[in-house]
């Protein structure tokens, strides 16, 4: 667990400066942009390309990462194997484009409802094919990298280059070098860049080779390759809707369509920032747990399932109790900085049902990922496709009553159902649960923390006062966890940087 500890601290410190960069990128698109342009600009085609890329890799991804690790440094599989995942999203994204461009006043209608959204839908429509192609290619590589165990440096281009590249494009548009939709043309094409400097990357580790010889694995190899990615495929394809469904609804059924996407958008952005340490410590945990699920070393996967749940509760408590405590600053902050007078006050309803849901997804710790990597992987697919449908009829009913709010609630309600769901399967299947008594423990400090600010009045400028209050929730948390010490990797780790005065 050391090295996994050590690579989630690592990628958490890197994304939360890429998230730092991508504040700076949303808060200058909030100053320059209206809504609908916000929309359009930072969720729209990018959500929708999201989508269509975990369709266009085919559950490539998945087999990239596990695979990899059955066919040693030498194997003449190894090679073919990242060729044939590389080739499958181009192959794809070719011939899907086709049929997208045969029925583009179709699919104009189905995306938008407002008649100003179908007008730039229709002019920036060619865009969302080549972002499904670029983004595609990204998570490929990424994959591969951190099968590699490569994942803060993957993670750095991600998160630091292209977010650069982003603020790069704001401040051209503001000092009027660019128009708008030059913007969204780079916006997008911006994202080979990063898929250069990741392959460059993969090429430099251990035996990256490329080539397509399908006949080289034997006919039982592709069955099974074939059987996982289309699972896999299908489960990430769900799981990516259970995250951006909600946003890609409001749309096509809310009247005011992008503009109510612009807000909503920025609720998403600090649902990212939220899941932070969780996606670094669940990806950083899947190397380790797929060679002990090879090596059918139970106890050990027991042994990470558990330490990996506890470690995840305590960055899943502190990081949702300061997005909760902070809630009023950035819609103070938003609505003061915004020029062109957009209210982004809906965020004080969207955001703690947002994290109502995501602390569900969070404190059930390491569920989805071994459950992908074990015999019951096609669970998480039955289950998600349930979850897909409750989730459209719940967003679907709710949307046209509630608006902004209906789309939170519908959201929430999925991940909460497909969550406890998991737990109870994990269970009977394998006796597997991520809580104890030591989870109790952490509650109660984060508790402690918000208690500490909560009847503190926010009357600094928002970003003081986030600061001073980030600051003494942080304090009281992480004194109350040194003093209950729920896990022994926390307490490893925090020994570590005080004898050699460094974070790793």
């Amino acid at each position: 667990m050391g090295i996994v500890f050590r690579q989630s601290v690592k990628s958490t410190i890197v994304i939360f400066l890429g998230a730092l960069l991508g504040a700076v990128t949303l808060l200058l698109s909030v100053k320059f942009l209206s809504q609908q342009e916000l929309g359009f600009n930072r969720s729209g085609i990018l959500f929708q390309a999201i989508v269509g890329s975990q369709f266009a890799m085919m559950g490539m991804s998945v087999v990239l990462a596990i695979f990899i690790h059955k066919y040693p440094v030498g194997d003449a599989r190894r090679p073919s194997l990242v060729g044939i995942c590389m080739a499958v999203p181009v192959i794809v994204t070719a011939v899907c484009s086709v049929v997208y461009f045969l029925f583009k006043p179709q699919v104009i209608n189905l995306l938008y409802n407002n008649p100003s959204d179908k007008i730039l839908g229709a002019r920036y429509y060619w865009l969302l094919p080549v972002c499904v192609l670029f983004y595609s290619l990204m998570m490929m590589l990424e994959y591969y990298l951190n099968s590699q165990m490569k994942l803060a440096i993957s993670v750095f281009v991600r998160e630091i280059v292209l977010r650069l590249l982003n603020i790069l494009l704001i401040a051209l548009y503001f000092f009027n070098r660019i128009n708008f939709d030059v913007l969204m043309y780079a916006t997008v094409l911006v994202y080979i860049i990063p898929v250069i400097i990741l392959f460059i990357l993969c090429k430099r580790t251990e035996n990256f080779h490329v080539n397509f010889r399908w006949n080289t694995f034997s006919k039982k190899e592709k069955k099974e390759i074939i059987h996982f990615a289309w699972y896999h495929m299908l489960m990430g394809i769900t799981l990516t809707l259970m995250g951006l469904i909600d946003t890609l609804l409001l749309a096509p059924l809310d009247k005011d369509g992008m503009n109510t996407v612009g807000v909503y958008g920025i609720a998403v952005f600090i649902m990212s920032i939220l899941v932070i340490p969780y996606r670094s410590m669940s990806t950083a945990s899947v190397p380790d747990l797929t060679r002990s699920f090879e090596a059918n070393d139970l106890q050990r996967v027991h042994d990470l399932f558990r330490r990996g749940g506890i470690n995840i509760l305590i960055a899943a408590v502190a990081m949702c109790s300061i997005v909760l405590m902070n809630t009023p600053n950035a819609v103070s902050f938003l609505n003061g900085l915004s020029s062109k007078g957009e209210d982004y006050s809906a965020l004080l309803g969207v955001v703690p049902v947002l994290v109502l849901g995501r602390f569900a997804d969070m404190a059930t710790g390491l569920n989805s990922e071994v459950i992908s990597i074990s015999k019951h992987y096609k669970f998480n697919f039955r289950i998600s496709i349930v979850l897909i449908i409750m989730m459209f009829l719940f967003i679907s009913t709710l949307v046209p009553k509630m608006g902004i709010y209906g789309a939170a609630w519908g959201a929430t309600l999925a991940l909460v159902v497909f969550n406890i769901a998991k737990l109870v399967f994990l269970w009977v299947k394998m006796r597997l649960h991520p809580f104890s008594r030591k989870s109790l423990g952490v509650i109660v400090s984060g508790i402690a923390s918000m208690s500490a600010v909560y009847f503190i009045p926010y009357f600094l400028h928002p970003l003081v006062d986030a600061a001073l209050r980030t600051a003494i929730m942080m304090v009281v948390y992480l004194a109350m966890l040194m003093i209950l010490k729920p896990s022994a990797d926390l307490n490893e780790y925090l020994a570590g940087v005080k004898k050699n005065k460094r974070l790793f």
